[in-house]
């Protein structure tokens, strides 16, 4: 099948978003299917654009549009996309986010063509209207509203929710029927299953001695304030024969962070994204993961850090309640300071814990391969292509 993937970001720009845009078309190629991803110059942090607009990576093709405007992260629209979207040959449009700017067009343009189009939200339900500016939470309500309506909902062939509970949202605000809603989790890249990584390797890159330390503890996300390392602050006052290490670029709130730990000897800011290798050797390296967040659509690096053994201690707003089975790790309130010092320091007392629990974690993050989870998202490809074009 000619299949399109059409993200408002995509590498080189950093999210979890545009990770799975990425390896859903790259692991599709494998399978055999044309592929073609369609985003625009729009990317994270200070820089707003990219200059480059044409581009291959890793034998993907790539065409990028420059956005003309934007209201939030995902509601930026690039009429060009649109326009070579109208001319373009394919059979499946994949579009990722359900707030993405392009997606009511694109329904339009899908259904006049007679082609399927599939929609994975990515999960911003959970994203309160406290966490919005007046401006963009009347934007989203207005444009849910539209997508509500049946013009638009019923040219959706399928809908992919990454949770049990986001499917069960979508239901309910758009009334899309239950046979045209699959839960298909995200994926992980193979390389976190297929060896540990080298936590001597860490540890030398960064002039740590294990042996100075009571608990090494880490995050990696990008530096931005919903990942929730400013929530973090007691446990480092409090308890300095932790090391804390933050992997991550800077994603708007780099600054911040660095002044507020600024006079701690027990943080490490890597200030830069590592590479897949080096990420498995950070998770080898540290004792528990944490991901403070304020609100966590899924989580890969959650899951990241359960294949190569690890505990976990994650946000309890979003996906990880879902993807932690009970004995794996524990989920926590983000805002609750107090509460987070508490159990990194009860793990520091009772290290023999972690090990034992990491290794459940370990033999449970099997689901989340990529031969799993892209033979599912196949499998419904083929499902909607099989079927008369929706009404």
């Amino acid at each position: 099948m000619k299949i399109i993937q059409l993200t408002t970001y995509f590498h080189p720009s950093v999210g979890g978003v545009e990770r799975q845009a990425e390896e859903i078309a790259y692991h599709l190629g494998g399978l055999g299917h044309e592929v073609e991803v369609f985003t625009t110059d729009a990317t994270h942090g200070r820089e707003k654009r990219m200059q480059r607009l044409g581009d291959n990576y890793r034998g993907l093709k790539i065409t990028r549009f420059r956005y003309l405007f934007g209201l939030g992260n995902f509601l930026r629209f690039a009429p060009g996309l649109i326009w070579k979207l109208w001319r373009a040959d394919f059979d499946i449009l994949h579009v990722h986010n359900v707030h993405d700017g392009h997606l009511l067009p694109a329904l339009l343009v899908k259904s006049l063509r007679h082609k399927k189009l599939v929609l994975t939200g990515h999960n911003p339900f959970i994203v309160g209207a406290e966490k919005r500016g007046e401006k963009l939470n009347r934007g989203v309500a207005f444009y849910e509203w539209v997508l509500g309506l049946r013009v638009f909902r019923s040219k959706i062939d399928l809908y992919i929710a990454l949770l049990e509970s986001e499917k069960q949202t979508v239901m309910q605000r758009f009334r899309l029927p239950s046979e045209k809603v699959v839960v298909i989790p995200n994926g992980i890249q193979d390389l976190y299953y297929e060896n540990d990584g080298s936590a001597e390797s860490f540890y030398q890159e960064w002039e740590i001695n294990p042996q100075d330390w009571d608990l090494i503890v880490g995050t990696a996300s990008r530096l931005n304030f919903v990942k929730g390392l400013q929530n973090l602050q007691y446990a480092v006052r409090d308890l300095p024969r932790v090391l804390f290490v933050f992997v991550g670029g800077d994603d708007g709130y780099g600054e911040n962070l660095r002044k507020m730990y600024a006079k701690y000897p027990n943080v490490i800011f890597t200030e830069h994204y590592l590479p897949s290798e080096e990420l498995k050797n950070f998770y080898r390296a540290i004792d528990l993961f944490l991901l403070p967040s304020v609100y966590e659509p899924f989580g890969m690096t959650v899951v990241e850090a359960m294949a190569q053994g690890k505990l976990v201690l994650a946000t309890n707003n979003g996906g990880p309640p879902e993807i932690l089975p009970q004995g794996t790790g524990e989920v926590l309130d983000p805002a609750d300071q107090q509460l987070w010092k508490e159990r990194i320091a009860y793990y520091a007392e009772h290290k023999h814990e972690i090990n034992i629990r990491g290794e459940v974690s370990r033999s449970l993050a099997g689901a989340y391969t990529w031969g799993h989870v892209i033979s599912q998202i196949d499998e419904a490809y083929r499902g909607i292509s099989d079927k008369k074009l929706s009404a």
